[in-house]
């Protein structure tokens, strides 16, 4: 099945214009077209963009995870590691 942007959007929960920022930095292959110009993508697609935000909320995570882990360490003479267990705090997007 051949999905146009604006299917492959809502399939994918991102907006039409991720989908085209994701072509032009190379993340996305270059696609087919319709007849009258409409670009269309394959099933795979839509895989493919839920791996990709994934990956960025991993990202995103890991990022934050270092900003915490630096703070803790700060003053540390082993640098890297925390002064004590107490004082690394996990940011609360990170807490469960």
């Amino acid at each position: 099945m051949r999905l146009t942007i604006s299917k492959l959007a809502t399939a994918a929960d991102v907006p039409p214009d991720t989908i085209r920022y994701y072509e032009r930095m190379g993340l996305l292959p270059p696609t087919g077209r319709s007849g009258s110009g409409y670009r269309l993508y394959g099933e795979q697609t839509v895989e493919r963009l839920r791996f990709i935000r994934g990956a960025q909320r991993v990202a995103f995570r890991f990022a934050r995870f270092g900003n915490g882990w630096r703070s803790a360490t700060a003053g540390s003479a082993h640098a890297g590691t925390p002064r004590s267990s107490s004082d690394f705090a996990w940011p609360s997007s990170m807490r469960r």
